[in-house]
């Protein structure tokens, strides 16, 4: 390898001595070595045109001395002195052959340097290779380290020699070196995904272009290998993070959500940009994180759902129903955490829904769980507390506790803040929980039927059922959302408008029978000179007032209907008995004709055109028994005459 020897390869000697310099240290080297090259040349050169002449005088007169001892020896024979000058002559002639070698050798070794560095200019792509490689690294350029690495390599494709070889081991040991270095970051460095990214992409890049090169090397290590890396240091920082969070007892719920939704973005999104989401290793990290979450709320629910409370003294007073909505509240408030985070990710990172396995199924848990438990609570709700217990009271403490239910029922499943597919997946128990709430309260209007406290408190306690469920229903939008079992709503509202109907013909009815004994009374009464209506007619009108009045005050809404169907009844019982006993009222159809033209007018303000038109009817009937063309101006007077007629004003200005 060194110059001196005689199967010197400049090649192979730059390689060993100087591969570690880069192409432009070598020029320099070369530069300086051409100089001192140059200088002793120079040296050389003066020491030979002085000396040379002198040493080639000595040599010739030694060669021709040694000629003429030769001749002398050869002609007289051998003597000493001639011996020793011939021994001495041929040392001398070794000598000045000995100063000249140097300056022969000098020139050789120049000359093989001239033609290492012109071999060294010849391939520079080849030789610069490593300085170039190694520099890029050193800068963290690796697509160019590559680059460089690739072109070079096409440069001297399919030929193979000490010199490539060597090349090729250099750079590969550069790059292996580089490697072994962003390795350990990964292994050991912080937790920065920026720089990890950087590092798993710089290797992958290293890596293509490596194969084709290191055939006699082996595989390399697989860049593969570093997503792993990073990703099970995520995993691990991911589920010490939730432990540490979910360390106490009492640790917040919403708290360990937005962690959990934190740190699954994060390693989503570094297996994203690797490339690599539909690998088993990144379900598999996700999963780990999952399932690490779930068991800590699935470990809270359970311990609010089984929680079971020790009733003190003064806690034996409330009511069950209490009891379970706290729990549901409770219940709700892990549940709806969970629910959010399997919304965030299953729809804003447009998952499989494999990949979020584990979080569907404590949804549907938890989903189902609640419901269940609220409509035992609504089911609670309609049940009276006492025996006793008015029904109104009842329907007021129902609707008050349905509210509480729905507001749980809104939070969990129907919160803005969801998107409108996880609110369509919760529609279901929404729907169910809707028919509870309809079947508790027909379970109120069966409750009226039972309980049969009077038509006209029963018609008020199914109103004030009717009217919460609308304003129950405004107020939480149920209305037209088509949630929840159609026939249901259609089965409570005929519940209601068959049992209303019944208490208003059992109400209706009961008043008609005691009219129309009142009404028989009238019509049997004598008549009297000094009144122009008897207290029998009186009796009838206060009557009917007073069925009026009593339906007003309990029930406002069918007040009206109630006396508009009371009028229509009465007139055509006094057009009956009227007609079936006309031989017996001939004798006062008169009075009768200024009676019925007052309960004309008393009707024409409050009754249907059917009750009036019956009226007319009647008063025309009492016309063909007894004419009386100043009937219709007596009974304008009598009922405009409020001192002389008070006790039948009374009666009739209440109904009219």
């Amino acid at each position: 390898m060194t110059t001196t020897e005689e199967g010197f390869d400049a090649r192979a000697y730059l390689v060993a001595a100087h591969g570690e310099r880069t192409r432009e240290e070598l020029a320099r080297g070369a530069t300086r070595l051409e100089a001192e090259i140059d200088a002793v040349r120079a040296s050389t050169r003066m020491s030979a045109a002085e000396e040379l002449p002198t040493v080639l005088a000595c040599l010739d007169a030694m060669e021709d001395a040694r000629g003429v001892l030769r001749r002398g020896r050869e002609e007289a024979g051998e003597f000493g002195a001639t011996a020793e000058l011939e021994a001495r002559l041929s040392r001398a002639w070794k000598s000045a052959r000995e100063s000249l070698r140097e300056v022969f050798a000098i020139e050789e070794r120049r000359e093989k340097i001239a033609r290492a560095l012109e071999a060294m200019e010849r391939h520079e792509d080849v030789f610069g290779i490593p300085g170039a490689v190694r520099e890029a690294l050193s800068r963290g350029e690796y697509a160019r380290a590559a680059e460089t690495y690739r072109r070079a390599r096409a440069a001297f494709s399919g030929k193979r020699s000490r010199v490539l070889d060597a090349v090729l081991d250099e750079v590969e040991e550069n790059v292996k070196s580089a490697e072994e270095r962003m390795y350990e970051r990964l292994y050991v460095g912080d937790l920065d995904d920026a720089h990890a990214e950087r590092i798993v992409t710089a290797l992958q890049t290293l890596k293509l272009c490596r194969p084709a090169l290191t055939s006699s090397q082996g595989e390399v290590t697989a860049a593969g290998n570093a997503v792993h890396i990073y990703l099970d240091r995520l995993v691990e920082y991911a589920c010490e993070e939730l432990t540490n969070t979910a360390s106490s007892d009492d640790f917040d719920v919403e708290t360990l959500s937005r962690g959990y939704r934190a740190l699954f973005v994060r390693v989503w999104r570094f297996v994203t940009l690797m490339d690599t989401c539909a690998s088993s290793y990144a379900r598999d990290a996700s999963t780990k994180i999952q399932s690490v979450y779930v068991g800590f709320m699935k470990s809270r629910f359970d311990n609010s759902l089984n929680k079971r409370t020790i009733e003190t003294d003064a806690e034996q007073a409330n009511r069950r129903f209490d009891v379970l909505i706290d729990k549901c509240a409770k219940m709700s408030c892990i549940g709806f955490s969970l629910s959010y985070s399997y919304d965030i990710l299953g729809t804003r990172l447009s998952l499989q829904p494999d990949l979020l396995e584990a979080l569907q199924q404590q949804y549907t848990r938890f989903s189902v769980s609640l419901r269940v438990h609220l409509e035992q609570a609504l089911k609670l709700a309609a049940q009276p507390l006492a025996q006793d217990q008015r029904l109104e009271t009842t329907t007021q403490s129902f609707f008050r506790d349905a509210r509480v239910v729905f507001q749980i029922t809104a939070e969990y499943w129907l919160d803005e803040r969801f998107t409108p597919w996880m609110i369509n997946a919760g529609s279901r128990d929404v729907g169910s929980l809707i028919d509870t709430f309809y079947d508790a309260a027909r379970s109120l209007v069966a409750l009226a039927r039972e309980l049969r406290r009077g038509p006209l408190a029963s018609l008020a306690a199914l109103k004030q059922i009717e009217n919460w469920c609308a304003v129950f229903f405004d107020e939480f939008n149920f209305t037209g959302t088509g949630i929840g079992n159609e026939a249901n709503r259609v089965a409570f509202r005929d519940d209601i408008s068959r049992t209303t109907q019944m208490f208003l013909d059992e109400f209706v009815g009961g008043e008609m029978s005691a009219i129309i004994v009142a009404v028989r009374r009238w019509f049997a009464a004598p008549v009297e000179k000094t009144l122009e209506s008897r207290p029998e007619c009186v009796d009838v009108l206060h009557r009917v007032r007073s069925t009026y009045e009593s339906a007003t005050s309990t029930v406002p809404e069918l007040a009206t209907a109630i006396s508009q169907d009371i009028a229509a009844r009465l007139v055509d019982a006094l057009r009956s008995e009227f007609t079936s006993n006309l031989s017996q009222l001939r004798p006062t159809a008169s009075t009768l004709r200024v009676e019925f033209e007052l309960l004309k007018l008393a009707l024409d303000a409050r009754s249907t055109k059917q009750a009036r038109d019956g009226a007319s009817r009647l008063v025309d009937l009492a016309a063909r028994v007894a004419p009386d063309d100043d009937a219709i101006a007596r009974a304008r007077a009598i009922a405009n005459d409020a001192q002389k007629h008070k006790h039948l004003l009374v009666a009739l200005g209440r109904l009219a």
